[in-house]
């Protein structure tokens, strides 16, 4: 159990925005759902009750469809900036959207024009996991926005990697803040969680690490063959 008393005002300050961030992520998840949910019970429902995705071929149900979740986003948006944007201002609306959902309006008509019958609910989740991560990029910047690089040294020690970490002024905010994740994660961190991570984001191999004891001599080795 980590004794907070001890933890740097400036780590305290970031797992709280960061846990306020989450939970925005997390009302921001439910709005997508129910955007879809309540255009789809009003515009692609049969005389039967069941929903009926052919609809969606025409284009004035698509047009009424995107309205009805722009309506719903832009109330929640609304709520959350307490702001009260009209939803006649295109412009406006796109802006207020892309902040609080990671979609703007525009881009939502051209999914739905694009695919038709094919934007089905589990479409639009899949599509929602892409939006939130925009959101959720967005939020942790801002979480980490008052975090400076000398802070390195306070976050590796306060995760338990210090001894993994060759040298902390190679240590940028953006590794923090995914270390720190990954902490969250894992609990226990190794050099190889942490190279994985970065290979699945498609990144260089973090440059901060020690190099394992085997892979030095096994370098030593080389240069002293090459000499």
């Amino acid at each position: 159990m980590v004794d907070r008393s001890k933890v740097p005002e400036h780590i305290k300050k970031f797992e709280q925005l960061k846990k306020k961030a989450g939970k925005i992520v997390d009302t921001v998840d439910l709005a997508h759902s129910d955007a879809y949910s309540i255009a789809a019970k009003e515009f692609l429902t049969d005389k039967e009750g069941n929903i009926d995705y052919e609809k969606l071929e025409d284009a004035d149900v698509q047009e009424k469809f995107v309205d009805k979740m722009k309506d719903h986003y832009i109330k929640k948006a609304n709520q959350y900036f307490k702001s009260d944007i009209n939803k006649k201002d295109k412009m406006q609306v796109d802006l207020l959207m892309k902040a609080y959902t990671g979609v703007t309006g525009s881009e939502l008509e051209r999914y739905i024009r694009t695919h038709g019958k094919d934007y089905t609910l589990n479409q639009h989740e899949a599509n929602k996991k892409k939006f939130k991560e925009k959101v959720h990029g967005t939020l942790s910047e801002a979480a980490a926005s008052h975090l400076k690089d000398e802070h390195a040294e306070d976050f590796t020690k306060h995760l338990g990697i210090e001894d993994l970490i060759k040298d902390h002024s190679l240590l940028k905010i953006g590794d923090l803040v995914l270390l720190h994740s990954l902490h969250e994660k894992y609990e226990t961190l190794t050099p190889e969680i942490i190279k994985d991570a970065y290979r699945s984001m498609e990144q260089p191999e973090p440059i901060f690490l020690k190099k394992p004891k085997k892979e030095k001599k096994e370098k030593e080795a080389e240069y002293q063959m090459a000499a």
